[in-house]
C-alpha cells in the first residue's frame, strides 16, 4: 500500500500553529491582556447584574466561580457573565461552529452566508486554492471554539499572508475557516423570543493622533483608558496582532506611523475590540424585511436568545435591494454590546427584557 506523502507547506503550517499556541500561553504580555479583560468583563457583568435584580425587585447572590443566583419568589436562574441559561447546551455547541452555520443557512436558501471553505493543516493546499478561485481579498478565522475576534485576519490576499493567517487560526483549533470577504457596515440584531429587542452598528477601532505619538503607543494608551474605566468603555483590550499590522499597512502605516493631531485612524477591521465611542443604536432604523429574516434563521436553527451580526451597506434600506451577508449567529451573545454604546443612542435595557422574560414569563 502506498503512503501518501504529507506537502511540506501542511507540515510547516502545523508546527508552526503549535508554537503560536504555545507561545500564546506563557507570553507575559498575552496573560496580562487576557487577565484584563476578565477583569473588566467581570465588572460589568456584577454591576449589571446587580441593577438588574435591585430594578426588578429580586434576589442576587453570589457563587463559587463568578455565578450568580438571580431569584424571585418561586422562580430563580444562574448566570454567568453574558451567559443565560435560555438556549441548551446543544443549541449553544451548534451555534458556535460558523462553518455548520454557514450550512445550515445555505440549506435554508437565505442566499445570504459567504462562499468559504473548511479546512485543516494538512488540508492547506485547498484552501490556496480558494483563494486562488476567488481572487481575493479572504477572511481567515478559527472554525469554531472562538470569540471577540481571536485569531481572525482580515484582507488576505497573497498565498504567504494565507499561511499566516492559517497558522495564527490553527493556533486556536484544528479546523479553519476562509471565507470571501465583503465590505459594508457590521450590525449586531439581538433577537428574544423571535423579537427583536435591540440593534446596534458596530464600528472599527480607532485611536486619535496627537501629533507626535507612534500608533503603538496610542493603542497602549487606548487600553490604558480601558483598564482604568473597569469594563465602563469597552470588556476588551486591543492587540497588536498579524490582524492590526495587516490593516494598517493597507493604508500605507504601521506601528510606528505618528498621525497628525485630531487624525482618527482605524486600527482594524475586526469590530470586535471596539469601544463604546464606535458602537450606534440602530434599533429604529432596522428595515422589517430584515427583521423577518433574522427572525426566519432564529426559529429555523432552533434559537430563542439570538445575537445575529449581519453586513450590509445600510440596515434601513429593504434586504432585497442589497447585498449582504449573515457574518455570525450568537447564542448567550454579548449584552455588554447594547451597553457600551455612544452617548447619542437612547437606551435600551435589554439584560432586565431578558431577565423578565426569564423569571416572569
Amino acid at each position: 500500500m502506498k503512503v501518501m506523502k504529507r506537502p511540506i507547506s501542511s507540515i510547516l503550517l502545523e508546527r508552526e500553529s503549535k508554537v503560536r499556541r504555545v507561545l500564546r500561553r506563557i507570553s507575559p504580555l498575552s496573560r496580562r491582556d487576557d487577565r484584563s479583560r476578565h477583569l473588566m468583563r467581570s465588572k460589568f457583568y456584577d454591576e449589571l447584574w446587580q441593577q438588574v435584580s435591585d430594578r426588578i425587585g429580586a434576589r442576587l447572590d453570589r457563587l463559587p466561580g463568578g455565578f450568580f443566583r438571580i431569584s424571585v419568589p418561586e422562580k430563580s436562574t444562574i448566570v454567568l457573565r453574558s451567559m443565560v441559561n435560555i438556549d441548551s447546551a446543544l443549541t449553544l455547541k451548534i451555534a458556535g461552529n460558523k462553518a455548520l452555520v454557514y450550512r445550515l443557512l445555505s440549506e435554508m436558501e437565505y442566499g445570504c452566508v459567504p462562499r468559504y471553505f473548511t479546512y485543516s493543516c494538512s488540508e492547506y493546499q485547498k484552501a490556496k486554492d480558494f483563494l486562488d478561485a476567488h481572487g481575493g481579498p479572504v477572511v481567515v478565522k478559527p472554525a469554531s471554539g472562538t470569540g471577540a475576534g481571536r485569531g481572525v485576519t482580515t484582507g488576505v490576499m497573497t498565498p504567504r499572508q494565507l499561511y499566516r493567517a492559517s497558522a495564527l487560526a490553527a493556533s486556536f483549533g484544528e479546523q479553519i475557516l476562509v471565507e470571501e470577504q465583503f465590505e459594508g457596515e457590521s450590525y449586531r440584531l439581538l433577537l428574544l423570543d423571535g423579537v427583536l429587542i435591540d440593534a446596534i452598528q458596530r464600528c472599527p477601532p480607532k485611536v486619535y493622533g496627537d501629533g507626535k505619538s507612534t500608533i503603538s503607543k496610542l493603542v497602549d494608551i487606548e487600553n490604558s483608558r480601558r483598564r482604568t474605566s473597569g469594563g465602563g468603555i469597552s470588556v476588551s483590550v486591543v492587540d497588536k496582532d498579524a490582524e492590526m499590522r495587516s490593516f494598517l499597512a493597507e493604508q500605507s502605516l504601521n506601528l510606528g506611523s505618528v498621525p497628525a493631531d485630531g487624525q482618527s485612524v482605524i486600527i482594524k477591521r475586526v469590530i470586535n475590540q471596539n469601544s463604546a465611542e464606535d458602537n450606534h443604536r440602530v434599533f429604529d432604523q432596522v428595515h422589517f424585511s430584515f427583521v423577518e429574516l433574522c427572525q426566519k434563521m432564529a426559529v429555523g436553527m432552533g434559537i430563542q436568545f439570538a445575537g445575529i451580526d449581519i453586513i450590509a451597506p445600510d440596515i434601513s434600506r429593504p434586504a432585497e435591494d442589497q447585498s449582504f451577508l449573515v457574518n455570525e449567529i450568537n447564542t448567550s451573545p454579548g449584552i455588554h454590546h447594547h451597553y457600551l454604546v455612544s452617548k447619542t443612542s437612547a437606551e435600551r435595557d435589554v439584560a432586565e427584557i431578558v431577565m423578565r422574560f426569564i423569571l416572569f414569563d
